[in-house]
């Protein structure tokens, strides 16, 4: 779970940014649902072990899901660089949706070919999608071009996007 979450009391978490002044804290950011949701997914897990049922998707369809989520998902337009949408590409079970994970908890943590998407922005404010492909247990970056009108689900991301996630989608099998 990202650092960012805890605290220096075992088992108490946090969520928002705050400064301190004077002795007292005052918050900066309020709580964002978008951590939140993080947060829970993760207490649920694993302290109460609790598994969230994880969306199945068709290797065809992957590519159009995870374009549509950097042109519509609200967490990733407002967490930039922080949230990813993460799919796991497992080759016994196929390509599950693993949801809304912190960026750097995919890139540090490990496990299964996996690809996450994010929106990342330039010095001018302009957002572009970011492609972090995990296979054999190595991280790589791709970065998509920006898109004038935000929308990156034309052609040209999916012919773009399909290349970069070949080496995983083709070695999937397709979900029951």
């Amino acid at each position: 779970m990202d650092e960012r979450l805890r605290t220096n009391v075992p088992g108490v978490y946090a969520i928002g940014e705050c400064a301190e002044h004077d002795g007292m804290t005052y918050g900066l950011v309020p709580p964002l649902y978008e951590q939140a949701g993080v947060l829970a997914r993760h207490l649920a897990e694993t302290r109460f072990d609790v598994r969230i049922p994880r969306p199945q998707l068709q290797p065809a369809e992957t590519v159009r899901f995870l374009l549509n989520e950097l042109s519509h998902g609200p967490e990733l337009w407002h967490q930039r660089s922080y949230l990813a949408r993460v799919v796991h590409v497992d080759g016994d079970r196929g390509i599950s949706d693993e949801g809304i994970l912190p960026l750097s908890y995919f890139i540090d943590a490990g496990g299964p070919d996996a690809v996450a998407v994010a929106l990342e922005s330039n010095g001018q404010g302009d957002p572009y999608p970011a492609v972090y492909l995990r296979k054999n247990g190595v991280v790589s970056e791709r970065l998509l071009a920006p898109h004038p009108l935000l929308d990156f689900t034309g052609t040209q991301y999916q012919r773009e996007l399909g290349g970069i996630l070949d080496p995983v989608l083709s070695a999937s099998p397709s979900p029951a």
